[in-house]
């Protein structure tokens, strides 16, 4: 059985270490910080949706423009190379992988590519960025 443990308090690191002590030989401990947040996800969308109706010679699709602004986050990025060898193709870039504030910075990019191009996009609630 998996379990994800929030390092909150006191109580969530002492049952973390319990659970590592009862452990069998040869089990796995992840330990990473909080990956994005369902209002952050639920935020993107529709954000990415309002640019690509403002700028729809620009966008083929929620893939292209997703993958488009992911590419503008730093990190680590794969390549490889395509079945007919002319080329390469990025892999790897999720999401769903990113952390809290990696998500946030990435709706950073979003809104002040919006800016730029003149594109009216809701305003930011509290709690929306972190």
């Amino acid at each position: 059985m998996t379990r994800t443990i929030w390092l909150e308090g006191d109580s969530q690191r002492q049952y973390a270490k319990d659970l590592i002590d009862m452990a069998d030989k040869g089990h796995v401990v992840k330990l990473g910080a909080p990956t994005r947040t369902d209002k952050q996800n639920r935020l993107l969308h529709p954000l990415l949706q309002l640019i690509m109706d403002a700028q729809p010679e620009r966008w083929a699709s929620m893939e292209v423009i997703k993958l488009t602004f992911m590419d503008s986050l730093s990190g680590e990025l794969h390549m490889l190379p395509k079945l007919d060898g002319q080329g390469f193709f990025p892999v790897g870039r999720k999401t769903s992988t990113l952390t809290v504030a990696q998500f946030s910075g990435l709706l950073d990019l979003v809104y002040q590519y919006a800016a730029h191009h003149g594109i009216e996009l809701p305003e930011r609630e509290e709690g929306q960025n972190v």
